[in-house]
């Protein structure tokens, strides 16, 4: 699994998500993933499944990235990347390759790789694993046809995976997939961690949901947190404008990449509401629990989240660098879903109403499949070469990530 992006913590949790049901399918399984966060991996793995830390990058543009942390240039941090990628293949001579995301890397980092698998003839699966929202359609089809980009999938991958359903956003249509791979192409569902826990909580509460009794809770989440500040700063703003006699308290979970001073920042705001800011948390699950009412930024996992408990749901997007999040909020708006308040438009007195009010009806026919990861550890483990399934003592699948910033995925 191999993700390439650098803002949000949603890449490598969706890897992780997956990597944790192949372990349960196949206890003999060992799961590598190579991960660029700033944080590493920050969440808890299990047993079966461990990470490398390749050198961060930090995303400044739709196709354009920087050393996060290494005063190196870009080219020797992009050679230094592709060659620890390369030397764990090489080394490890994995029976799968799950890429996310990008099916060249950063720079073309994973070329060499794929060069090695294709040239070396090893006995590797390669799968290309894209979570249905990319971009705007034309632009990702414009890109991808002058890069190479779809003769690259075609030469060497051998599947691909979709987490989506054609139903809610025909993501092979619209991005010119369904001729692009010589294997096959499977819709998986959406990959949530949250659609196993949804059903109930084992884990004690947190202190701040203890005591609550008579006030409405309104939860703010934002993945890593890198570019959440002027999102949560807005939901603070419209704590205010609503007053100290509403009956309704905020919890704000800032994520483990907000700078402190933007923290400190919201703190400050936050001593003016009823609202209480939580820097992180392993346990997201029982704030969501315990939500009235859900706001988030219009990330993968963020939304998904959202969407598993069947919470009242405001999605923010942030703005840029690509129009993944806005698309994501529009649609799920359209399906009444949840309601969809750009970034621009979210003053205090619009957010105080969206607060307060009672949500849209859906207009889904049934409830989405959150059931994304068992189902692509299943066609995984069912495409491995036959002799790996039957013979080999040990499988190994790579999961590549790299998130350095918060938000996305």
């Amino acid at each position: 699994m191999y993700s390439p992006d650098s803002i949000g913590l949603g890449h490598i949790r969706r890897l992780a998500a997956i990597a944790s049901r192949i372990v349960t399918r196949n206890p003999n399984a060992s799961v590598l993933l190579i991960v660029g966060s700033g944080v590493g991996a920050f969440f808890d793995l299990p047993a079966g499944v461990d990470c490398i830390k390749l050198p961060s990058v930090q995303k400044i543009g739709r196709n354009a990235w920087k050393p996060r942390s290494l005063g190196l240039s870009a080219q020797t941090t992009g050679r230094l990347r592709a060659a620890m990628i390369r030397e764990t293949i090489e080394m490890l001579e994995p029976d799968a390759l799950l890429v996310d995301h990008a099916p060249a890397g950063i720079w073309n980092e994973l070329l060499p790789t794929l060069h090695l698998i294709k040239d070396s003839r090893l006995d590797t699966l390669t799968v290309l694993g894209l979570r249905d929202i990319l971009d705007e359609p034309k632009r990702i089809r414009r890109k991808w046809t002058a890069d190479g980009t779809y003769g690259l999938i075609r030469q060497y991958y051998d599947h691909i995976f979709i987490y989506g359903i054609p139903e809610v956003y025909p993501a092979a249509d619209n991005y010119g997939l369904n001729n692009s791979v010589h294997g096959d192409l499977h819709y998986c569902g959406y990959v949530s961690e949250e659609a196993r826990l949804s059903s109930g909580i084992g884990d004690p509460a947190p202190p701040e949901l203890v005591g609550r009794a008579g006030k409405r809770l309104a939860v703010v989440t934002a993945g890593g947190g890198h570019d959440a500040f002027q999102m949560m700063s807005a939901c603070i703003a419209a704590m205010v404008k609503l007053g100290p006699d509403s009956d309704l308290e905020m919890v704000a979970i800032t994520g483990p990449l907000m700078p402190p001073a933007e923290r400190d920042e919201l703190r400050r705001q936050a001593s003016r509401c009823a609202a209480t800011i939580v820097p992180w948390t392993k346990q997201p699950s029982s704030y969501l629990a315990a939500a009235d009412v859900i706001v988030t930024m219009g990330g993968y996992n963020s939304v998904l989240e959202a969407l598993a408990w069947a919470k009242p749901t405001i999605v923010i997007p942030r703005d840029g660098p690509t129009a993944e999040q806005s698309l994501r909020a529009a649609m799920f708006d359209r399906l009444g879903q949840m309601t969809h308040v750009p970034l621009a438009r979210a003053n205090p007195a619009l957010l105080a109403e969206a607060l307060t009010q009672p949500p849209v009806p859906s207009t889904l026919p049934k409830r989405l499949p959150l059931e994304g990861a068992d189902r692509a550890a299943e066609l995984l483990l069912e495409r491995l070469p036959e002799r790996r399934r039957t013979t080999s003592a040990q499988l190994m699948a790579i999961a590549i990530g790299n998130t350095a910033a918060s938000g996305g995925g």
